[in-house]
């Protein structure tokens, strides 16, 4: 009985020596404040583009074997023109330009598309084999398209620079991605449109369905003034010149289409108020 008491009372030692161990971290109720870490930047903001207009939406990827970086961005410098463009810029480490600004979505003649071409991603292939075969290839989304494809839209750039040798990269034309969608982004231009102006001014402003093809504008009709004397008719026949000019018969030299927009401006000669007719 004494050696079974003496045991119980050893247990009851070593319980309260395990009760009573030193804890890690703060006492209960005591507050510790938390470590401050002060991230900084280094050096000041460097400016990529200098174009007129809104550049937008940019992505940025590291060549790492070439050592650039390389930053792609949606860009609005001839929305009036073309509509939004897609254009790129190599970047030595320390920001400096590396070789020129490089239109990306382009056809095969070099020429911008037409439309919107948008919110563009880049990703970087490298060859180690062949190091002169690393490509970079530059992804949007277009306005322009069909239900079968255009829609998305990719460029290869090849033959790229080294920041010891900033040349002019090779740009392919862009490549329609075989994406379909169930809907068109846009409605299709009108064949034929009858524009009737009641205002009384000399100037007919017209909305086509935007990112209306160059060269494919006509505008024929009789255009009768019937607000005031004296009565005055004219027979208008005029086309747009592919760029952004209406040049014809019955209209002014001033004239013009916003091929993006799908605006058209006719001031037409000596008229106050005209039934027009737009067949494209």
């Amino acid at each position: 009985m004494f050696i079974k008491n003496i045991m119980l009372l050893l247990l009851y030692i070593v319980i309260l020596a395990g009760c009573s161990g030193s804890q890690s971290g703060p006492a209960p109720g005591t507050s510790v404040a938390a470590t401050k870490i002060n991230a900084k930047l280094v050096g000041t903001e460097l400016q990529v583009s200098a174009a007129t207009d809104d550049q937008s939406n940019p992505r940025l990827v590291y060549l790492p074997d070439k050592q650039l970086y390389f930053v792609t961005w949606e860009d609005y410098r001839y929305r009036n023109t073309y509509g939004a463009d897609i254009y790129g810029q190599f970047l030595a480490g320390d920001g400096t330009a590396c070789g020129s600004e490089v239109l990306l979505s382009k056809d095969g003649a070099g020429v911008a598309l037409y439309g919107n071409q948008t919110l563009p991603d880049v990703a970087y292939r490298q060859d180690k084999v062949a190091p002169s075969s690393s490509n970079l290839a530059v992804v949007w989304q277009d306005s322009v398209g069909t239900t079968t494809s255009g829609y998305v839209r990719f460029a290869n750039i090849s033959a790229l620079p080294t920041a010891s040798a900033c040349g002019t990269p090779a740009v392919s034309a862009a490549v329609s991605m075989d994406f379909k969608q169930m809907q068109i982004y846009s409605n299709t231009v009108d064949r034929t449109a009858t524009v009737t102006v009641m205002n009384g001014s000399s100037v007919a402003t017209i909305n086509l369905t935007p990112y209306v093809v160059p060269g494919s504008v006509s505008v024929t009709g009789t255009y009768t003034k019937t607000v005031g004397p004296p009565a005055t008719t004219v027979s208008v026949s005029a086309t747009d010149d592919g760029s952004t000019g209406i040049a014809g018969a019955g209209v002014s030299a001033t004239s013009f289409v916003y091929y993006n927009s799908g605006l058209l401006l006719l001031p037409i000669l000596f008229l106050q108020e005209q039934h027009l007719r737009i067949l494209q």
